[in-house]
């Protein structure tokens, strides 16, 4: 395999030099060149190696849950997306009777989640992107540019959502497991006080408010007078304010706001 990876890099970079002709390439030619090749020859590399991976053809196949064996149904062609494109993966799906659990035996070899039709790594650059990014819309250009790949807002959208909500959850089993460690009790922060203080009293049932608005207020362009940055350009734009308060409120009388 790997012989025919090497020969395959090499018909590729036979192919787009013969395109250049014989005259002199520039830096930025040449990088291009080279991106291309390389991206071409890795996603061929990755097909065959999928294609490798994949469990050959059989008319049973042993359960997942029960281990009894599972007839054959049909053959699935579907596309997996990777950091090196669109990858073709045929996979054989079986049904298993006795507990009513249908699977594929490629996705446990390959690992492909269920439902997945990208890898971590590509789902973790859409998550990390679209964070950073004002739009989901901004995600798939960015992609398209820096690694070739082509997906939508919808699944820029649909993967960020997902991705927050698994690490939402993670931290909140972190936190639940630290907790249990320290001898707490769950769902209450383990607070750490010196020897012999006393613990501080904490609030019963304290109701947390918060407020969120936005106003418009005049901005200006960076400028000069002398007109060195170009002339004054006055616009107006959104500012987002928030507030979080308590109050010292009992029995009807209010004692004052605390805000913070």
């Amino acid at each position: 395999l790997l012989d025919e990876a090497a020969e395959r890099a090499r018909e590729i970079l036979a192919e787009q030099l013969d395109a250049h002709g014989d005259r002199p390439l520039s830096v930025d030619e040449i990088e291009e060149l080279v991106e291309e090749a390389s991206r071409e020859a890795a996603r061929w590399l990755e097909e065959r190696l999928i294609a490798e991976q994949t469990p050959p053809a059989a008319n049973c196949a042993a359960g997942p849950q029960c281990g009894q064996p599972a007839r054959y149904k049909q053959t699935l062609h579907t596309q997996l997306l990777t950091i090196h494109g669109q990858q073709p993966v045929v996979a054989r799906y079986y049904y298993c009777s006795p507990c009513r659990h249908g699977f594929c035996p490629a996705d446990g070899v390959l690992g492909i989640e269920r439902g997945r039709k990208a890898t971590r790594r590509v789902r973790a650059w859409m998550a990390k992107y679209a964070a950073q990014e004002e739009s989901f819309a901004a995600v798939p250009p960015l992609l398209a540019e820096l690694r070739g790949l082509v997906v939508s807002a919808s699944t820029v959208e649909r993967t960020t959502v997902e991705v927050g909500l698994a690490l939402a959850a993670a931290n909140e089993t972190r936190t639940q497991a630290a907790v249990l460690a320290e001898g707490a009790e769950p769902g209450t922060a383990a607070r750490s006080a010196p020897a012999g203080a006393e613990p501080s009293p904490r609030p019963e049932g304290t109701r947390l408010y918060l407020a969120m608005d936005g106003t418009m207020c005049p901005l200006r362009d960076r400028w000069r007078r002398d007109g060195s940055l170009g002339k004054l350009v006055c616009r107006y734009g959104e500012a987002k304010v928030g507030m979080a308060f308590t109050t010292g409120q009992k029995e009807g009388l209010d004692t004052g706001i605390e805000t913070r």
